[in-house]
């Protein structure tokens, strides 16, 4: 079950969009949740962990959408850069040729 858990949890971290340090945070609960499901329930298969906590894409869903804010922020900021980049590289271009 720790290659699942661990498959699990890779997929999680990767899909959803916080913080570094949030991500961390985030991903600590839900270890420390699937491993007190076992804990519980020794018997438990991985399929019925799932059913129970969630699938990864429904808690990347869920955390996703719950954090819409953030992410909006995150791909304005982004737009944002490429924008000021390809300006930066757009003005070059043309001081390049004034200059020759």
């Amino acid at each position: 079950m720790n290659k699942e858990l661990n498959a699990y949890l890779n997929s999680i971290s990767k899909g959803i969009i916080c913080p570094h340090k949030d991500k961390k945070e985030l991903i600590d609960r839900i270890k420390n949740s699937v491993l007190d499901l076992i804990d519980e329930n020794p018997d438990i298969t991985f399929d019925e962990v799932t059913s129970t906590i969630g699938t990864a894409e429904d808690l990347i869903k869920s955390y996703n959408q719950a954090n819409i804010e953030y992410i909006k922020k995150k791909f304005t900021f982004i737009k944002f850069l490429y924008a000021s980049i390809l300006l930066v590289g757009i003005i070059a271009t043309i001081l390049m040729f004034i200059l020759l």
